[in-house]
C-alpha cells in the first residue's frame, strides 16, 4: 500500500499543514512555510501552533504588527502560551511598545519562570527604562 501525504488524505486538516510549513521553515522555503501555516488557520482557526508559526514567520520578516495579531490569537487559544507571550513582546518592542513588551515578557515568565528569551526581554526593557534619557 502506498503511503499518502495526510494533506492528500485529509485536506481540511489543519495540523498537517502546519506540519509540512514547519518542515518547510526547516529548509528556508519560508515562502512555502508561510503559506502552509496561512492554509492551516483557514482551516481551523483554534490550532494555536498554526498562529504562533505565523507569528514567528512574520516577526522574522519584520511584519510586526501582524505577527501581534497572530500571537494575541494564539495567546487566546491558550492563555499560558509563553512562546507566544515572549514573541508578541519582541514585536511589541520592535515597536517601542515598551509597556505591552513587559507585559508580555512577565505574562510568560507568570507561567514558564524560565524562559530565557522572556528573561532577557524583560531584563532588556526594564534597564532601558532605568537609564536617564540622553539629550539632544
Amino acid at each position: 500500500m502506498r503511503k499518502q501525504p495526510a494533506i492528500l488524505l485529509t485536506p481540511s486538516f489543519a495540523l498537517a499543514f502546519c506540519n509540512r510549513g514547519f518542515a518547510y521553515f526547516q529548509l528556508g522555503e519560508y515562502d512555502r512555510a508561510l503559506a502552509d501555516y496561512s492554509a492551516g488557520v483557514e482551516r481551523d482557526t483554534e490550532t494555536n501552533i498554526c498562529y504562533l508559526n505565523r507569528g514567528t514567520l512574520l516577526l522574522m520578516f519584520g511584519e510586526y504588527e501582524r505577527a501581534i495579531t497572530d500571537f494575541t490569537q494564539a495567546i487566546d487559544d491558550k492563555p499560558t502560551a509563553a512562546l507566544a507571550l515572549s514573541r508578541r513582546g519582541q514585536a511589541h518592542e520592535a515597536l517601542d511598545q515598551e509597556s505591552q513588551a513587559l507585559d508580555d515578557y512577565r505574562a510568560a515568565l507568570e507561567s514558564y519562570p524560565n524562559f530565557q528569551s522572556a528573561r532577557e526581554g524583560f531584563a532588556r526593557i526594564t534597564k532601558q527604562q532605568r537609564r536617564p534619557e540622553e539629550q539632544p
